[in-house]
């Protein structure tokens, strides 16, 4: 689960570990790499860990953010929207949430898209240039794929 995030961010994730008693085995079958600023992000193509923790009140709202972020990858589809949601929610997105957002964006799952759309209003234009102009494959794909269905979706309107 480190590697899904910035170095900045391990010592909450230790945390996280210790609170929850998560084993770190088995997490995911695969991961894609993304990057951020100066990381590396792994970010899993699925995670299969109970989605029980999400509901804890006495979460911290830091430790909170990285769940909702992580479980963005969760193996079921309403526990991702959940999450996505818990996101936009907040009404501004952290750097190291676009890699997921962007991932999302690549799974064509209509009603997540359409949530997406909601949360690409929050991300500034400089910052998905960023990532566009990264010349990092994953980025581009899914940055890609986000703004097609954007154009099309506001084509409807």
């Amino acid at each position: 689960m480190k590697d899904a995030f910035p170095s900045k961010l391990h010592q909450n994730i230790d945390n996280i570990f210790l609170e929850f008693d998560i084993i770190s085995d088995h997490f995911h079958e695969d991961s894609e790499i993304f990057y951020t600023d100066n990381n590396e992000l792994l970010i899993p193509t699925r995670i299969y860990i109970n989605d029980d923790i999400l509901k804890f009140e006495a979460i911290n709202p830091q430790m909170k953010r990285i769940l909702f972020c992580y479980f963005t990858r969760h193996h079921n589809g309403y526990t991702r929207q959940y999450c996505l949601k818990e996101i936009i929610k907040s009404n501004y997105i952290l750097d190291y949430e676009i890699p997921y957002i962007f991932r999302l964006s690549g799974e064509y799952v209509v009603e997540i898209l359409y949530d997406i759309v909601e949360i690409t209003k929050l991300i500034p234009y400089e910052v998905i240039n960023k990532y566009v102009l990264s010349k990092k494959e994953n980025n581009t794909i899914y940055c890609i794929a986000l703004f097609s269905f954007c154009k099309s979706f506001f084509k409807k309107e």
